[in-house]
């Protein structure tokens, strides 16, 4: 019976000592292994020009470039992120002639997601299809559960004005100042003329210059006054 007793003693114990292990062993591991997991989407990132911001983008125009980073793990982070940008017409070069646009940091709390952007500022020479590549922790400074969703890769199409839009928003700015200009030069000589018409009825009227009569008489002519000039000059 004694026997019985120590066996069913030692088995408790080594059960109870297997169970604090592996729940210590469990939150150890829990700890330990906490780590983000950042990612971004092809609708998680807008490209918009800032000079044009209700059409197409222009080659030349500021774009701005925004990316929203979701962070799905259990721990915040600060991360940077990277955008490059190159010319997908050019065949034999794509994306071996990348050029970075510039990186910024921005830090994602566990289970939520923050946006940030910057500004590309385009050259006119760039007008065509341009392929904007977004890279979230290129160094890969930050240990993830999947490291393989870290990029996304668009398409932007910037053009170029048409010489016939630019003649028209030309010459219609040059008529819209003309007709401003014509229709202040008008105002102007309203404005006088009520002026001049307003001083004249108030102005004292002379009295009507006398009438004069030439006579001929043989080779003399006599100036006859018929009306009173001293009437005329009181």
């Amino acid at each position: 019976m004694n026997t019985d007793r120590r066996c069913f003693s030692l088995l408790s114990f080594v059960l109870v000592f297997l169970f604090v292990s592996m729940a210590w062993t469990a939150l150890q591991t829990g700890v330990v292994d906490a780590k983000p997991d950042l990612s971004t989407g092809p609708n998680l990132v807008t490209v918009t020009d800032l000079d044009n911001p209700d059409g197409e983008m222009i080659a030349g125009d500021r774009i701005l470039i925004n990316v929203t980073v979701v962070n799905t793990g259990d721990v915040g982070v600060n991360v940077n992120v990277t955008v490059y940008q190159w010319d997908l017409s050019d065949v034999g070069g794509g994306e071996a002639s990348k050029e970075k646009i510039g990186t910024f940091s921005l830090y994602v709390p566990a289970y939520d997601s923050n946006t940030s952007g910057i500004i590309w500022d385009t050259d006119p020479t760039q007008k065509g299809r341009r392929a904007v590549l977004v890279v979230v922790d290129e160094e890969n400074a930050v240990p993830e559960y999947n490291e393989e969703n870290n990029q996304v890769l668009l398409q932007v199409i910037l053009t170029v004005p048409s010489t016939w839009s630019f003649a028209f928003k030309v010459m219609t700015i040059g008529m819209l100042m003309v007709f401003v200009s014509l229709s202040i030069l008008a105002l102007v000589l309203w404005i006088t003329g009520k002026i001049i018409t307003a001083w004249e009825s108030k102005r004292p009227k002379k009295a009507p210059a006398p009438k004069v009569e030439v006579v001929s008489e043989g080779e003399e002519e006599i100036a006859v006054v018929v009306s009173a000039v001293s009437e005329y000059l009181k």
